[in-house]
């Protein structure tokens, strides 16, 4: 119980940081792209989406609109957003128009979060035979 409230208290102060940095230099995509990751991991999908989609306009690097691109659908699904609201985000990561360097973006955050949703669906699917749900 201390730990979930530390750790909720560490990802408000980090978003609190995050929207100073951003405030004082709002050009820094990465800054912005941090801040939608944030809000992501830590259950604010709809704010995510939100500020995604912002800064989505103004995007001026290649790279950078793949990982805004891949955040924002990200952030969608968690939302509950109709894909025909997203749809610009999915079909640039189909394009493949740039490649990403390998410090281009880390993903333990992003990565830790799909894996608890993995794991949830896992406990779930345990519920059933070996053959699985009828339907799937």
């Amino acid at each position: 119980m201390h730990d979930r409230t530390e750790a909720t208290r560490l990802m408000a102060q980090t978003r609190d940081d995050q929207r100073r940095a951003i405030e004082l230099e709002p050009e820094n995509e990465q800054g912005v792209l941090n801040l939608v990751e944030a809000n992501l991991c830590d259950a604010q999908a709809q704010a995510a989406f939100d500020l995604a989609g912002t800064l989505w306009m103004r995007l001026k690097e290649p790279h950078n609109r793949v990982i805004c691109a891949w955040l924002g659908a990200l952030t969608a699904l968690a939302a509950g957003i109709p894909q025909a609201r997203w749809t610009e985000y999915r079909t640039l990561l189909a394009a493949r128009e740039t490649a990403l360097s390998p410090t281009a973006w880390g993903l333990v955050e992003v990565e830790q979060w799909l894996a608890r949703i993995e794991e949830i669906h896992q406990l779930f699917l345990s519920y059933f035979s070996e053959a699985g749900p009828a339907i799937r």
